[in-house]
Formats: structure tokens, C-alpha cells, sequence
């Protein structure tokens, strides 16, 4: 880790994730800059004690600390890909951006400006939570996880976004375990979704028998609680999106999970 880094380079860290602290716990570096989304994480509480760099969130804002004074870089609601603070995922990202910029010595001016003009859209940053409203009035997050963890953090920050019903389309490659194609099932789960579209993507079977992910996706669905009239199979993604798009009604909310492949159907 510290190969990749100057002599007087800082490394900026993520102290909401406990293996990252217990791993630098066990093998410590100097210039650390922690970023968290609680000033009261112990981590936080203890670089401001030693007077270290640090970035955190208070009262809606990002805050950040060089050792000597607290400096307010931005609200949270002005940064686009935030999601007026539903994306928290994307907060911490904005956090490790502020602890990079520092070190490099961009201006609070300079953070807020990148911060706020960095849109969480197709032209931005195509494929990560891009929000499209329909003619209905019903709303699409379009976003490129494919694993346990992305989709996790993107059905939490779907999750708590309001919505009169949710949606989600989805599918897997086949060059993973049993379990790991069940993982993803489960972190769409978590939305707790009204209806549910499994789509096959043939081009990512990968030695996959047709149809044999989209059964393991269906059966990690049930186990999760849905019903089986709460699950649509669409034999290819962009179907799977016609059929969504069709049923959505004013007010729904749909987080379509998409591949490569998908993109361009």
C-alpha cells in the first residue's frame, strides 16, 4: 500500500470500514487522512485529538479538518450524485475525493465547485445511479452493479428514496459461484420490491446452461420472501426493460441493474 504512494504522500482512508481500520490497527502509516460519515467515529475522534487530517459529515455538510481548523466544503444536498443524501455509498465517495483534493492543495472553493457540477447522470458518469423520469411520471435508477457489495449499496440507496411501488430488472454472468449469483439476488431483496424482472443475458453465460442463473436468482428471491407472482422473467435484458417500463405507473420507482451488453441491445 505505501509502495504506491510519495514520501510525504497521504493516504486516505475509509474508517467506516472496520477491515481497513483493524488491517492499518495491525499495520500502522504515517499520513493518514480518515474520512467517515460520522464525526463520532472513533477513528475521526481520534485524528482530531492528534491534530490529523480528517473528513467527516455534520448537519448536512462535508466537513473536513487539516490539524489546525474545521472547514465546511459543501452541503451534502448540493452534490448531485449524493441523491439529496440517500446515496450514502456516494457521500463516502465524495468524502475520499475531499481527503484526495486536500492532499493535493485544491481550494474548499475549488472541492465545492467539482462536488456540486458532477452529476450523477449519462453524460457524468454513465451506468452509476442515472435517474430517468418517464412520461407517467414514474422514475428508473439505471446503475452498472454487478456484485454483492455494488448492489448492495445501490438497493439501500433506492431504498430510501420514496416510491408508490418499486421495481428492480436484473440478471448475472454465469462465471461465478452458486452463491455469489445468489448474493446478488439477496442484495435486491433489501429494496424489498413490489415485482421483480429477472432477465437472462445470454452473451454472459459463460458456460452457464440458458436459464439455469435465472433459476438460482429465483429461487435466492423466494428464500428472500418474494412471491412467486412478485417475479417476471424476460429472456433479454432490453425485454426485461420494455416489460418493466410498460407496467410502471405514476409514482413507481424501477433500479435496473444493468451489463455492458445491456447498454447496447
Amino acid at each position: 500500500m505505501r509502495k504506491t504512494l510519495a514520501d510525504q504522500g497521504v493516504l486516505v482512508v475509509n474508517a467506516d470500514d472496520s477491515g481497513m481500520v483493524d488491517f492499518l490497527h495491525d499495520n500502522p502509516l504515517p499520513n493518514l487522512c480518515w474520512f467517515s460519515l460520522d464525526k463520532n467515529n472513533p477513528q475521526i475522534r481520534q485524528q482530531i485529538e492528534n491534530r490529523e487530517r480528517c473528513c467527516f459529515c455534520e448537519d448536512g455538510h462535508i466537513v473536513f479538518y487539516d490539524g489546525q481548523g474545521f472547514e465546511r466544503i459543501c452541503a451534502v444536498n448540493d452534490i448531485p450524485m449524493a441523491l439529496n443524501g440517500a446515496a450514502l455509498h456516494n457521500i463516502r465517495n465524495a468524502l475520499g475525493a475531499v481527503g484526495v483534493a486536500s492532499a493535493m492543495g485544491y481550494s474548499q472553493a475549488q472541492m465545492a465547485a467539482g462536488l456540486s457540477q458532477f452529476n450523477s447522470d449519462e453524460h457524468d458518469n454513465p451506468g452509476r445511479l442515472n435517474h430517468f423520469e418517464l412520461a407517467n411520471s414514474a422514475r428508473v435508477i439505471v446503475d452498472f452493479a454487478h456484485n454483492a457489495h455494488s448492489v448492495a449499496a445501490v438497493a439501500d440507496t433506492v431504498g430510501r428514496m420514496p416510491a408508490r411501488r418499486k421495481w428492480a430488472l436484473f440478471g448475472s454472468a454465469g462465471d461465478r459461484s452458486d452463491d455469489e449469483i445468489a448474493a446478488i439476488a439477496n442484495g435486491v431483496c433489501t429494496l424489498e420490491p413490489d415485482h421483480v424482472v429477472i432477465a437472462e443475458v445470454e452473451v454472459y453465460l459463460r458456460g452457464r446452461e440458458p436459464g439455469e442463473v435465472s433459476k438460482i436468482l429465483q429461487q435466492a428471491c423466494l428464500k428472500s420472501g418474494l412471491g412467486e407472482d412478485q417475479i417476471i422473467f424476460a429472456q433479454s435484458p432490453l425485454a426485461g426493460v420494455k416489460l418493466a417500463v410498460s407496467r410502471m405507473q405514476a409514482d413507481d420507482l424501477g433500479l435496473f441493474l444493468v451489463l455492458a451488453c445491456m447498454l447496447h441491445e
